[in-house]
């Protein structure tokens, strides 16, 4: 007598202990359960950032560095047809209304920022930075200033401004620098001016900027809440919308019109608007997007199920749900919306396992060696489904990393329920009442199989997926993983359009293990920009801070340039100013500066002279390194001046950088996917042949997916790329049951359960079923307005609406002729294929 296989027995022992099987089911539900109540949820676009150190990653985290991105800007400007009631005054006191308004918890008020430039009050400090900060071209400029002609010239403007009304107030100025050699420090200052010409500050107290040309305020607002921070970020804007709404209805109140509404009209733009707007829209599709798809779901299975009983391999997708979500929390992460929103395509596979175990069980035969018929498919559909998403475990973006785990701990609940605990609540005690229920599929196995047709329509899809592979698209713009509502899209154009696109430049970033070094790198760009690139826009700090060689180097060319000068400079001096009325010792304060000994300049004083918020702007400190921004226009002509070894983020580079990115790493986590699906099924089936067949649904699904994209123009971005492995794995797991349909499995079980899974099992039935919850899974996230949500959706529906016609119609013309495969038939399986044949 034949020995029962270990398999048989397992499931006999399993079968036969059922309040075991259940006590450790509450048991595992239990530590879920702890774990969820742990899990924190975070909507913010941090998970779709690369983090694993390399210059992508920096590049990623530096342009969060980048000036006024993580301000607050607000931009007034006249309503549409209102422009003749607002005038730049009145944008003034509106922005000052709004600047006062705007404070505390919310924001850093006037008089808690630090202490502001006053260039006027500090004039003799910036004048002492002239020795350090003075070039060639400097003295050059000064060498004509000390001419008697120039001098003459000077000294009488400055008679004629003391003897002015503002003369009281120049005194001083005059008699420190009769010259106007200050001149020279405040044009290194304009190096720090990131709106650039054209535009007045209102008061540097109040960071309240004015554009005379297209009248307009903008209101640069400090807070303390981070970028990041989905929650902060929504009740800072609806703070300042308060104060908007305020500001704005005290001037329509003061305009002569009989239109109600407020003349000028205010835009706020921030990445904390970002991180709201992405927010709210992933709570809005979640709260759509998983109901859909468990009410989808529940609706198949009341249709196609028919039995009260199909309730437990319903709950089987959603434990699954909960497995993932625990195994998450478990890692102390924060659960990503977007993760979350995968709940829907969890949900849709994860109930793969439990249909064909239903449709197994239903039979009537042996319980404990259908089981075991059916352990081996469904435990290679999971290797290889969970081993696909594994890949992703190593990828460089933290949202992939926890998408794979979600899925791998979800699906790895899910299979084993559905060999546990899931035959132990669908057997009925009194197995009297187990009938064998009419096949509801059976005209599908009597189909005529054209062959033909089947396999040229398959060869014909995989030629025209190779045909497009080179033009797929692939969109590495963060702006193409986040939510961008209409009035962010206008709050761009208008600071794009009236204010210089102050938030849209590139920087070039000098980097050393301290401060010194980074400033001789910052210093090299600047002055290759002035050579290479004269008159361009550059923001820099290279101007009012060289690195120490190069102040040392201006002092001694400054102290060799009045050594020979100033004697003869005192005699001009005390000549003209005789002749013009001044008294003899006027400006002994300007020959005491430059008898006075030089020194360098440092951070600290530039601190002191309140350039505090200017230079944390371009210097970034990180993990023990320094690094120097110097900001220039995110031009691809500009960029290609650049020596290759200059280092330059931008949003225009970054968005190229993380495409290339997507390509590189689509191509080689495919290509790896690739090699382990093709050595699970050659394990698995050892057998040409049949490997092709468990493959086709797969390779069916993918180029579908290349061909659509391709020529409906879908770029590929982060979380489609991630997709993908869904419809490999998903094929793979139809084409394992469909090429196992006709295994009767005789000789490893030791006992004949009849025709094998064909007539047994339902596998055609089976994968139907299955198909059709995952696709309303994934057609549930269509329905997301996120784009990442949305993009895993219409990918995976793509590649499934084409992998599940390929199982059921192209796996079966791969078969054998019928008259390579009769000896081990059944007679009701030899008169179906002879049917088949004619």
């Amino acid at each position: 007598m034949a020995r029962t296989p270990a398999t048989v027995r397992l499931f006999t022992v399993l079968l036969s202990h059922k309040s075991i099987v259940l006590l450790l089911l509450a048991g595992c539900l239990f530590v879920g359960l702890f774990f969820l109540r742990q899990a924190t949820l975070t909507e913010d676009i941090e998970a779709m950032l690369p983090d694993d150190g390399s210059g992508l990653a920096e590049d990623v985290r530096l342009l969060g560095h980048a000036p006024l991105l993580s301000k607050v800007l607000v931009i007034l400007e006249p309503a549409p047809g209102r422009s003749g009631l607002v005038d730049l005054e009145k944008l003034e006191r509106a922005a000052q209304d709004i600047r006062t308004a705007a404070g505390p918890p919310w924001f850093i008020g006037p008089d808690h920022a630090r202490e502001q430039l006053d260039v006027l009050d500090k004039a003799d400090q910036f004048l002492s930075l002239l020795p350090a900060l003075s070039t060639p071209s400097d003295l050059k400029r000064i060498e004509a200033l000390i001419q008697p002609e120039s001098v003459h010239h000077a000294l009488e403007e400055a008679r004629e401004t003391l003897l002015g009304l503002q003369g009281l107030g120049m005194k001083g100025l005059i008699s420190s620098d009769p010259l106007g050699l200050r001149n020279l420090i405040w044009e290194k200052l304009s190096s720090l001016d990131i709106l650039g010409d054209g535009f007045a500050m209102s008061n540097p107290d109040e960071g309240i900027f004015l554009n005379p040309e297209q009248p307009g305020a903008l209101i640069i607002l400090d807070t303390p809440v981070a970028m990041t921070d989905a929650r902060g970020s929504r009740d800072m804007l609806a703070a300042l919308d308060a104060v908007l709404a305020v500001t704005l209805a005290d001037a329509s109140s003061g305009s002569f019109s009989d239109n109600l509404s407020s003349p000028i009209r205010a835009f706020v733009i921030s990445g904390h608007a970002y991180t709201a707007a992405n927010a709210q829209a992933i709570q809005r599709d979640l709260a759509v997007v998983l109901p859909v798809s468990a009410l989808g779901i529940l609706a198949l299975f009341v249709l196609f199920l028919r039995s009260w009983r199909a309730v437990f391999a319903y709950a089987t997708p959603l434990v699954a749900m909960l497995a993932g979500v625990a195994a998450v929390a478990a890692t102390g992460n924060p659960l990503s919306g977007i993760t979350l929103g995968f709940g829907a395509v969890l949900m849709g596979l994860a109930v793969d396992y439990g249909l064909h175990v239903w449709y197994g069980l239903r039979r009537g035969a042996d319980p404990a060696q259908t089981l075991a018929l059916l352990a081996k498919p469904i435990l290679f559909c999971w290797l290889t489904t969970a081993g696909v998403f594994s890949l992703l475990l190593f990828s460089s973006l933290p949202g992939q990393r926890q998408l794979a785990l979600f899925t791998v701990s979800g699906l790895s609940a899910a299979m084993l329920l559905s060999l546990t605990v899931l035959p132990v609540l669908l057997l009925r005690r009194d197995k009297r009442h187990q009938s064998t229920p009419e096949r509801p599929l059976a005209h599908l196995a009597s189909w005529p199989t054209r062959r033909g047709p089947a396999i040229s329509a398959f060869v014909a899809l995989l030629v025209a997926a190779v045909l497009c592979w080179p033009s797929i698209h692939f969109d590495g713009r963060l702006q193409a993983l986040s939510m961008v509502p209409e009035e962010l899209a206008q709050a761009e154009r208008v600071v794009t359009e009236s204010w210089s696109g102050i938030r849209n430049l590139a920087m070039l970033v000098a980097q050393g293990d301290t401060l010194d070094n980074a400033l001789q790198t910052a210093h090299a760009q600047h002055a290759f920009l002035e050579k290479a690139a004269p008159g361009t826009p550059v923001v820099s700090l290279a101007p009012l801070l060289p690195p120490g060689s190069v102040q040392d180097y201006s002092i001694q060319r400054w102290t060799d340039f009045w050594a020979q000068r100033k004697t003869e400079l005192q005699e001009i001096m005390a000549r003209e100013s005789a002749e013009l009325g001044f008294a003899p010792q006027a400006f002994a304060p300007f020959f005491d500066f430059l008898q006075t000994e030089p020194r360098r300049v440092n951070g600290d004083l530039l601190l002191d002279l309140g350039m505090g918020d200017l230079i944390d702007m371009l210097v970034v400190r990180d993990h023990g390194r320094t690094a120097i921004l110097t900001l220039i226009p995110d031009e691809p002509a500009l960029h290609a001046l650049l020596p290759s070894e200059t280092r330059l983020v931008s949003q225009t580079l970054l968005g190229q950088h993380i495409a290339a990115a997507l390509h590189r790493d689509m191509t080689r986590f495919l290509l790896a996917a690739g090699v382990f699906v093709v050595l699970m099924t050659a394990i698995l089936f050892r057998d040409p042949r049949r490997m092709l067949q468990a493959l086709t649904p797969a390779l069916a699904g993918l180029s579908a997916l290349i061909v659509v994209v391709t020529l409906l123009n879908i770029p590929f971005n982060l979380y489609s790329v991630a997709a993908t492995f869904l419809v490999l794995g998903l094929g793979v797991d139809y084409g394992i049951f469909m090429a196992m349909r006709h295994d009767t499995q005789r000789n490893s079980l030791g006992t004949d359960l009849g025709t094998g899974l064909d007539t047994a099992l339902d596998t055609e039935w089976a994968v139907l079923v299955s198909g059709l919850t995952t696709l309303l899974g994934f057609g549930a996230l269509v329905l997301a307005d996120h784009p990442a949500l949305h993009s895993i959706g219409l990918t995976v529906l793509i590649g499934i609406a084409a992998a599940i016609p390929a199982a059921l119609f192209v796996v079966p013309s791969l078969e054998p002729p019928p008259s390579t495969n009769m000896k081990n038939t059944t007679p009701d399986h030899k008169l179906r294929m002879k049917h088949d044949e004619l």
